[in-house]
């Protein structure tokens, strides 16, 4: 009887100062992944310059590689480590910080043969979290929405399955930052790959959030909208250009029935901006597509 090949994949954990939990967490993935038989997994620690015990706890699991950065470089730069010195194809990535539940990870690879990735969708709405912080989220996604044009439940989950050889391809357009997955994400919408999106558990992290609303919230409001002037840039200019027009329009009719007269150089120069960022929509647009072609 011909022996069945393993699924093979590699499981990236970027982990900064995750001593608290980091532990326990490894633990229940090893035990997790001996369960599965049909799957061969390799285990990828990034310490990410961590000031605590995290690389002394990794180190001590004989099934895992500890990988560690001089100093902190960020949660994309770990990613971005731990893909580089992966041995699969299929690549994991998960927190640290037992805020997922393991076994989670085998209900998204079964979705994972007919997509490019496949993101662990958080009941973020039963967790308790920062007010701020829940505006966040809901005004990513609706800004994501509106310039991708696609529904996107959960923009920056932090438990995904994804295709190397197409994370790759956006590997310059990844930024070190926390907004990794969110620009993955747009990235792959965009480029048209196919992403399929499963809920999973969530839970109240272990340790302390590395994250600043403020300071990650403008980022990532940055990103989101270069993300997509590198793939859809009409989606963004040809709004703008319609805000133009309608002023114009409304300039003109306005000035014309309330005021006894034509609002002429104000009609104009809106009309004018209209014209210039729908041209440049164009421009931009043929720039990626040709871009495209001949990349």
């Amino acid at each position: 009887m011909p022996r069945v090949k393993k699924q093979e994949f590699s499981i990236i954990i970027p982990a900064y100062n995750e001593a608290a939990g980091i532990s326990e967490f490894l633990e229940k993935l090893i035990k997790e992944v001996k369960k599965h038989k049909e799957y061969s997994a390799e285990i990828i620690v990034v310490n990410d310059g961590s000031v605590d015990e995290t690389f002394e706890k990794a180190s001590v699991f004989e099934d895992v590689t500890v990988i560690t950065h001089k100093h902190n470089k960020g949660y994309g730069a770990s990613l971005k480590t731990g893909i580089r010195a992966s041995k699969t194809k299929t690549i994991v990535i998960i927190d640290a910080d037992n805020s997922y539940d393991i076994e989670d990870i085998y209900l998204l690879l079964k979705f994972f043969k007919e997509n490019d990735m496949v993101v662990g969708v958080r009941n973020v709405l039963d967790h308790k979290g920062e007010f701020m912080r829940r505006m966040a989220r809901r005004v990513f996604r609706t800004l994501a929405h509106f310039l991708t044009l696609k529904k996107i439940p959960d923009l920056n989950s932090g438990l995904r399955v994804m295709d190397k050889e197409v994370v790759n391809k956006y590997m310059y357009l990844l930024p070190d930052g926390f907004s990794f997955t969110t620009t993955i994400t747009l990235a792959m919408l965009t480029g048209l790959n196919y992403v399929h999106y499963e809920p999973v558990r969530y839970h109240p992290r272990t340790g302390s959030s590395k994250i600043s609303p403020v300071v990650d919230f403008s980022r990532f409001i940055y990103l989101i909208l270069t993300t997509i002037l590198c793939f859809k840039p009409v989606r963004i200019f040809m709004p703008i250009a319609g805000v133009f027009f309608a002023l114009s329009i409304f300039v003109l009719l306005f000035s014309y029935f309330y005021l006894g007269k034509v609002m002429d150089i104000t009609t104009v120069l809106l009309f004018l901006s209209g014209t210039n960022f729908f041209g440049i929509g164009l421009i931009a647009e043929l720039i990626v597509r040709l871009s495209k072609k001949n990349g």
